[in-house]
């Protein structure tokens, strides 16, 4: 029987094996990780809240605001599906008598109910959880603040962009909508005209399907206050002039 120790380097034996968070991401390649993902989503999309679809809790003037941040969750929530599926996989092949956690306490509430699932006991380091709450309640107040500002400049940087393109912001009635991030603001090849051309990935199939004579309007959005706004400039000085 072994000792898994987890958020600790050292050297694995018999009685003892070392992993930390690194050990259980996925394969570079691997699209399993993409399934479970979509799927997962799926299934929280289905689902009902008080007799009441999750899109539907996020309704905003006849729209849902839940595909306005379904990447940002799809990151995270692919990250934490893979942590499960590899940990549990993990457990079930090393079949330890016990689980140490002497760091990586973000993992802990999950690698307990793991665990639990299998019987196995767990313990971690006192003095290193009531650090790591400390440390993680000061990140927390601060990167709260520092998001505030930050998107605040964000929006007031895109806003200003925008209406250097545009006196007044369009209707969104009787159109069809989409969302795109920058990152699909891309060089493709364009099978319609046989050449590689600046566009917005799959965007042009999709209006091919559609039909040219529908009327359509974008929203760009941002996953990362950071981002610099150059395909944003592009978009505009495209679509909007």
């Amino acid at each position: 029987m072994s000792t898994i120790i987890y958020g600790e380097k050292g050297k694995n034996n018999e009685q003892k094996i070392f992993v930390n968070e690194n050990d259980f991401k996925d394969a570079l390649g691997d699209y399993k990780p993409i399934e479970r993902t979509i799927n997962e989503l799926k299934r929280i999309e289905t689902s009902e809240i008080s007799g009441k679809p999750i899109p539907e809790l996020f309704a905003y003037d006849k729209f849902s605001l839940w595909w306005f941040f379904f990447q940002p969750l799809y990151i995270d929530l692919s990250r934490t599906i893979s942590f499960v599926v590899n940990f549990e996989n993990f457990i079930k092949k090393t079949k330890p008598n016990l689980v140490q956690i002497k760091n990586g306490f973000e993992k802990l509430k999950i690698i307990e109910q793991i665990c639990d699932k299998y019987k196995i006991p767990v313990t971690h380091s006192m003095s290193n959880f009531i650090k790591f709450k400390s440390r993680t309640k000061i990140k927390n107040s601060v990167t709260k603040r520092a998001i505030k500002v930050l998107t605040n400049k964000k929006i007031n940087q895109r806003r200003k962009l925008f209406f250097q393109n545009k006196n007044k912001i369009p209707t969104i009635e009787n159109k069809i909508l989409f969302t795109s991030y920058p990152a699909y603001r891309r060089d493709q090849f364009n099978r319609h005209t046989n050449s590689i051309t600046r566009g917005e990935h799959m965007l042009a199939d999709i209006r091919y399907f559609i039909g040219k004579n529908e009327d359509f309007i974008g929203i760009d959005l941002f996953i990362y206050i950071r981002n610099d706004d150059e395909k944003l400039k592009e978009r505009l000085n495209k679509y909007m002039k």
